[in-house]
């Protein structure tokens, strides 16, 4: 179950193991072009075989790990990186996929989960210390006009930009402001869904690990159109 943190005075958190946290859309299936994202670090302190940092939308309340999911979509920070190096300077350590990944786009419906598309990122990276550096991944979908495709716009941090902490003011911006985040990397590719109704009427962030846990201090939504 998660529970509440807060390494930073006043900056209260949720601390994941292997779930998801799941949160409806206030406008619900209203909307056409919608950026989900999240700012979070995880609480590590060396090399590991990674699994998943997951951020996405979903049909109700059952998400990546549900075994009767009507239809979840998602992003995974690491693509297909076989282990993610600790590393950086104190105090802003983060785990890195030192290359570039493939395979991070998902769709889980009912008890399956399927690779979506395998396209190429850079190498990516995310924060490995709650108490002093905060990271942040975002995901753009938009309902193209034919029923069977979207177009997904992921954005994410390198080496290089992982080591600025993210405020949360900073991250409220990167939200609300259309286009590419200061700060960031972007992927953007035309995907081919199997949830021809597009009706995902809420976002959702995950992990799945129970150690390293993962610290999720921000998680929001925005509608664009």
């Amino acid at each position: 179950m998660a529970f509440i943190v807060e390494q930073f005075v006043g900056d209260k958190g949720i601390q994941l193991g292997y779930e998801d946290v799941i949160r409806p859309f206030a406008f619900g299936t209203d909307w056409t072009r919608v950026r989900v994202g999240m700012r979070y670090a995880l609480n590590g302190t060396q090399a590991i075989v990674p699994t998943s940092v997951k951020v996405g939308f979903c049909v109700g309340n059952q998400a990546s790990i549900s075994n009767i999911a009507t239809s979840a979509i998602w992003v995974r920070s690491e693509g297909n990186a076989s282990s993610i190096t600790y590393g950086g300077t104190t105090p802003n350590f983060f785990y890195d996929t030192t290359t570039a990944v493939t395979g991070f786009f998902y769709e889980r419906v009912g008890a399956t989960t399927s690779n979506l598309s395998n396209p190429s990122q850079s190498r990516s990276a995310f924060s490995a210390n709650p108490t002093a550096l905060r990271s942040i991944m975002m995901l753009d979908v938009t309902k193209n006009a034919g029923a069977t495709t979207i177009t997904a716009n992921y954005y994410y941090l390198t080496n290089v930009q992982v080591v600025t902490d993210w405020t949360r003011s900073a991250f409220i911006a990167a939200m609300a402001n259309d286009g590419t985040p200061t700060g960031t990397t972007t992927w953007s590719q035309p995907i081919t869904v199997s949830r021809t109704q597009r009706d995902w009427n809420s976002m959702f962030v995950g992990w799945t690990r129970i150690t390293p846990a993962m610290c999720v201090y921000d998680m929001a939504v925005a509608r664009y159109t």
